[in-house]
């Protein structure tokens, strides 16, 4: 009797219709995403049309808290404008005095004589300064400053963000070794790209110095 049962029984079976392509592809498709597997997570990111955008995206590094660059330095202070101001306040003064229009007359041909001078190197700073561009900074690439941050990277930073006399723009040695200014192959420097800012951001637990370029 057991052995007809399983006669039956193996008989049933064979008649049952096998399971299509579709379906096994189906099954597998339910069980890759429960596989805690490095291969699976990578099949899954070839099969996605567009790929994902990492965590550190520009988007991302917007919602950040900026920290502001108040570190107060002399480089951050237009000497072209300390030299107009001190000098023109001579020049006014001691205009004034001399005219008896304002005390201390005796004192008028001194402030004459430091004014003018001053007020001439002021004039010529102001013309020939370059201003420095913003930092943006963020908190958690603040936090990476002192410990990642190479020479390199500060020397730049330094550079680009305090005031420069006779340049005519920021990094000008370098793009000039870039774009080779005026040689062949090279592009004119009227074409050169501008410096704008520069942000200091975190990617992979690293810390990099983007610089933002403009052309007309």
């Amino acid at each position: 009797m057991s052995v007809q049962c399983t006669a039956n029984s193996l008989r049933a079976l064979a008649a049952l219709p096998a399971p299509s392509p579709s379906r096994r592809l189906a099954r597998n498709e339910c069980l890759m995403p429960c596989r805690p597997s490095r291969t699976g997570a990578l099949v899954r990111a070839a099969d996605s049309s567009p790929p994902a955008a990492p965590a550190s995206s520009s988007g991302a590094a917007d919602d950040k808290a900026v920290i502001p660059d108040d570190e107060f330095t002399l480089a951050k202070v237009s000497f072209g404008v300390i030299g107009l101001g001190i000098g023109g306040s001579l020049l006014s003064y001691g205009f004034g005095a001399y005219f008896n229009l304002l005390p201390g007359s005796e004192w008028s041909a001194l402030m004459l004589t430091y004014g003018f001078p001053l007020t001439i190197i002021g004039m010529a700073l102001k013309y020939a300064e370059l201003k420095p561009v913003p930092c943006i900074t963020y908190s958690d690439a603040f936090a990476l400053r002192e410990k990642c941050a190479t020479p390199i990277l500060k020397q730049v930073r330094s550079d680009v963000t305090r005031y420069r006399y006779g340049d005519e723009q920021h990094l000008d040695e370098a793009l000039k070794r870039i774009f080779q200014y005026g040689l062949g192959g090279g592009i004119p420097r009227r074409s050169a790209p501008i410096l704008q800012k520069i942000q200091e951001v975190k990617i992979s637990f690293s810390l990099f110095l983007g610089v933002v370029f403009s052309t007309d």
